[in-house]
């Protein structure tokens, strides 16, 4: 796999029991590189996920902590089974680690909390309305024009999380502003406004407006946080311009999980929102003549 695969969660969670287990042995980072002959950076990475984590060195580790062979074989299927071929593998050669790791997260996650401030979020974008944001953000990035038509294909598969056979319980909350911010052709709005319509009746998703009166507390940026069966959540907060962070430091997550709860509460109920889009949808973008 490519250096910019980024790290799955199945990954992430074998690579923290790792470092629970070598606690548990009562052992150092620098014991445990002394005795299989490693560096202490390669024992730090890891216990961080830093690298992909090999199967036999994962063997090692497990002999040294003298583990169960239940706990062996939990830990050596968690790293096999990330060997799967996954439909974001083709895509490694144009997609920065940042952007792997949030797509392997959401497939993984139950739940979905979503912010958008500028933009329709990801997963609720039309084919015509994703194509513009993408389009748009080549000209501030060094995104190559042949790989425009491929970050668009990314888009819209992974929006399959929210109409799968599990699909992913999405909350998302999007400022009035975004659904009046004309980036593409009125006919091209419409459509994404009765998207998002179509889509709020979906039983996993909610959807509220954050409207334009108000003082509101708020956020630099879009936040997503994921909640992810036996791993916990994770915040990603995107910056287009300094790039993208994950946080998992149950502090700064609870932080922002308080942000997301005062603009829920700040925004409108379920209804009152279909009826926002729906009226900003026949009042502002329906095309002349239509």
């Amino acid at each position: 796999m490519s250096a910019r695969s980024g790290r799955s969660v199945r990954q992430r969670r074998a690579a923290a029991e790792l470092k629970r287990l070598r606690e548990l042995a009562l052992l150092t980072g620098d014991e445990v590189a002394q005795r299989l002959g490693w560096s202490a950076s390669k024992v730090s990475r890891v216990e961080n996920a830093r690298i992909r984590l090999r199967t036999d060195d994962v063997r090692l580790l497990l002999s040294l902590y003298e583990v169960t062979d239940e706990q062996r074989g939990m830990l050596i299927s968690l790293i096999e089974g990330d060997g799967n071929k996954r439909w974001w593998d083709a895509y490694t050669d144009i997609l920065s680690s940042d952007l792997l790791t949030l797509i392997s997260f959401e497939a993984e996650a139950s739940s979905e909390l979503n912010y958008e401030p500028m933009v329709m979020p990801g997963l609720l974008q039309t084919e015509a309305y994703a194509r513009q944001v993408i389009y748009m953000w080549q000209s501030i990035t060094t995104i190559p024009p042949p790989e425009l038509e491929r970050r668009l294909e990314v888009r819209l598969t992974r929006q399959r999380v929210i109409s799968s056979g599990d699909p992913l319980k999405l909350s998302a909350i999007i400022d009035e502003a975004v659904l009046r911010r004309q980036i593409a052709e009125p006919s091209v709005m419409q459509e994404q406004l009765h998207h998002l319509m179509d889509a709020s009746e979906l039983p996993n998703v909610e959807l509220r407006i954050l409207p334009l009166s108000g003082l509101h507390a708020t956020a630099a940026g879009p936040i997503i946080s994921l909640g992810i069966p036996d791993f916990g959540d994770v915040v990603y907060l995107e910056d287009f311009i300094s790039g993208h962070l994950y946080i998992d430091d149950a502090a700064i997550i609870y932080q922002h999980a308080r942000v997301f709860e005062q603009l829920k509460n700040a925004s409108l109920s379920a209804d009152e929102s279909h009826q926002l889009i729906r009226r900003i949808a026949d009042e502002l973008w329906t095309p002349p003549g239509g």
